[in-house]
């Protein structure tokens, strides 16, 4: 018998299903395979639904089929614990180069992570780690391994989990109804700013101007009472992406103009790449081209946004050059529709593209430059 189970006994059911469970499914086995001549699969169901804790001798032969070490040094595991939480806190906080840092140490001990009495908190970890990023194959795979332990996890776990589901669909696959389902679950498990702050930024996305303004104001109110600067700086960026949207120019212009001083002052340069985006088509639409241009060049290198078009249409409009419009139309929406697909989405500027298309469309109508069919189809009056 493995050294590490003698005299041992799990006490924690819910624990021991995770383990096994999540460490059979990373290794695609199914549950047959994985028991054959240990016990009837039946029995490891059972295990793994954590409705019995099975003697040690069977966990032991189901450890060694597959391949583990369980590993629960305290020293270690209260170590890790810490580096979870601090990760967690950076991640809400938006210490970004904190959290990469910090995952990047977590990381090191996955391998033992995977086997150990914080399997859970890891694998939110790392799911969280992964939200908006590129590699959608790996969450599809990590999240379905948190799927299948759902019923394991307690109020703060699901609390995280459903938060980042709901952002993760919100931002990337677009699904605004079940991202507020998330978020809703979420907030039924805890209330918190960051939450209020994610329902704010899905109804601004939704179009739902009243929602919006209502639960930023929620998740200000909670920020501060949590003490969360990084998450105050970004209530006045909602606010004055809000008040733009709503035609409130000159107020939507003010909170965006603070925000911005306020990122500059702890030097993020893709937060500040974000904010002047935004500022720079606010101005747009409130006629200021200029200041526009001048704040988009602001923008940093490493922009994640739209900064190519807007640069691409600031431009020209600046210098009051319109028959680009006429030559360069659906490149731009070509253009626009990807960053779209992406979830790399600017309402602002989707809202001046559309204006300026629709105008475009009238005055091309108007001159018998464009036939009835497509006026018709693209529903301009």
């Amino acid at each position: 018998m493995d050294k590490k189970f003698e005299n041992r006994k799990f006490y924690d059911s819910k624990l021991l299903g995770s383990i096994i469970k999540v460490n059979r499914l990373l290794q695609n086995m199914s549950q047959t395979s994985l028991v054959e001549g240990i016990c009837v699969p039946s029995y490891l169901s059972r295990i793994e639904n954590a409705e019995i804790i099975p003697s040690i001798e069977v966990v032991n032969e189901i450890f060694k089929a597959l391949n583990l070490e369980y590993f629960d040094d305290p020293e270690f595991i209260l170590e890790n614990k810490q580096l979870f939480d601090d990760y967690i806190h950076a991640l809400l906080e938006g210490e970004l180069g904190l959290a990469s840092e910090l995952y990047e140490t977590i990381n090191r001990d996955e391998k033992k992570l995977m086997c150990s009495p914080i399997i859970i908190e890891f694998l939110l970890v790392k799911y969280l780690r992964l939200v908006d990023s590129e590699q959608r194959d790996e969450i599809a795979a990590v999240d379905r391994l948190l799927v299948s332990i759902l019923d394991y996890m307690d109020t703060d776990q699901l609390h995280i989990y459903m938060l980042y589901k709901g952002i993760d669909l919100r931002d990337v696959d677009r699904e605004f109804k079940t991202a507020e389902t998330c978020f809703k679950k979420a907030e039924t498990e805890k209330i918190t700013g960051k939450v209020h702050h994610e329902l704010a930024k899905l109804y601004f996305e939704w179009g739902n101007m009243i929602l919006a303004l209502d639960y930023i104001n929620k998740a200000q109110n909670l920020y501060s009472e949590e003490g969360n600067i990084m998450g105050l700086i970004a209530v006045n960026m909602i606010k004055g992406q809000i008040f733009v949207y709503e035609n409130q120019y000159a107020t939507g212009i003010k909170y965006l103009t603070k925000c911005a001083k306020l990122f500059r002052r702890i030097k993020e340069p893709t937060y500040e790449t974000y904010i002047y985006n935004h500022l720079a088509w606010a101005y747009i639409l409130d006629g200021q081209l200029d200041r526009g241009q001048k704040v988009l060049a602001k923008c940093s290198k490493e922009s994640i946004l739209l900064k190519q078009i807007s640069k691409d249409l600031i431009d020209p409009l600046s210098k009051g050059e319109n028959p680009f419009w006429y030559d360069n139309l659906e490149v731009i929406e070509n253009r626009l529709e990807a960053q779209q697909q992406t979830g790399r989405y600017h309402k602002l500027e989707e809202k001046y593209l559309e204006l300026r298309r629709n105008q475009l469309y009238r005055s091309m109508r108007k001159y018998k430059k464009i036939d009835d069919y497509r006026v018709e189809k693209l529903q301009v009056e």
